[in-house]
């Protein structure tokens, strides 16, 4: 598997034991069975149907013997409820079969969340790793953690948050943070346009912290200080989350500068912009 260039940089497109028993949900009970989703759009306050699943694979160190780890763990629901809880699961689906694809990275045709999405994502990875080996003599250690876990504490919303930490060979290994909301009422995800009235009012705003976070003084110019933006001009991403009276902001190693300077997060004061979001932050 080729991931030494590769680098996710969008909010997808694009999430411990190799066979577990019964799926369990978050309260640790046993899942009751696969229901018909209803047609209702309002969520329950806490939802009681999301799965925490896990799954987890040897993958034997060709130059040392010894075994290492690779994982994945998600969270989705099941049985649905919910509409929106569709587009969850898609999410989830999505990321982790993302890493299935020795040269493309996109995911698979979308049939169902479950354990054995993760497990052969996981087998997927090995059979890479193997053949790496056997065609190379390969002698580095490959090694996977990918996790999707999702945050049901806000009324109209859910957050997707992905992870993943990769190295298959080359100068250094590949990890990323990514923040996906999923509207409840449309099931859609809620992007850096949906979520102000006016971005570039919100940029100009959210600038100056930006320049902060990253050590320049106020006025530098980005482009000149590394960093790339289109055509030159600071703009957020959306790649966010909610941090108290803060909205987060996060830039993964690649998106707007250098590997080495690796990824930016940086906050701004929801009393800065309260009066451009479009979507209520209530819990």
């Amino acid at each position: 598997m080729n991931l030494k260039v590769f680098v996710l940089i969008t909010a997808v497109s694009y999430l411990l034991v190799s066979c577990s028993g019964n799926d369990k949900n978050v309260n640790g009970k046993e899942d009751p069975g696969t229901e018909n989703p209803e047609e209702e759009v309002n969520p329950p306050r806490e939802p009681l149907t999301l799965i925490a699943d896990s799954a987890s694979l040897e993958l034997k160190d060709f130059a040392t013997d010894k075994p290492e780890l690779i994982t994945a763990s998600a969270q989705y629901y099941k049985p649905l409820r919910f509409p929106y809880q569709d587009s969850v699961n898609r999410r989830v689906f999505a990321f982790i079969t993302s890493f299935e694809s020795e040269y493309g990275y996109s995911a698979a045709p979308y049939t169902e969340m479950s354990h054995s999405v993760l497990q052969n994502c996981l087998e997927s990875f090995r059979n890479d790793y193997r053949s790496e080996v056997d065609a190379f003599d390969f002698p580095v250690m490959y090694s996977m953690e990918l996790k999707a876990n999702v945050d049901t504490n806000y009324r109209d919303f859910d957050i997707v948050h992905t992870y993943y930490n990769v190295y298959s060979g080359g100068a250094h290994g590949n990890s990323g943070n990514f923040y996906t909301w999923i509207d409840h009422e449309t099931g859609k995800t809620i992007r850096f346009s949906d979520l102000v009235s006016d971005t570039m009012a919100f940029n100009r705003i959210a600038k100056p912290y930006f320049v902060k976070a990253v050590g320049l003084k106020p006025g530098a110019n980005l482009a000149e200080a590394g960093f790339w933006f289109p055509n030159d001009r600071f703009s957020c991403n959306s790649n966010f989350y909610p941090d108290g009276d803060q909205i987060a902001f996060l830039f993964n190693a690649y998106e707007v500068n250098a590997y080495a300077m690796g990824p930016i997060s940086f906050r701004v004061p929801l009393a800065d912009v309260r009066h451009l979001l479009r979507v209520d932050l209530s819990k």
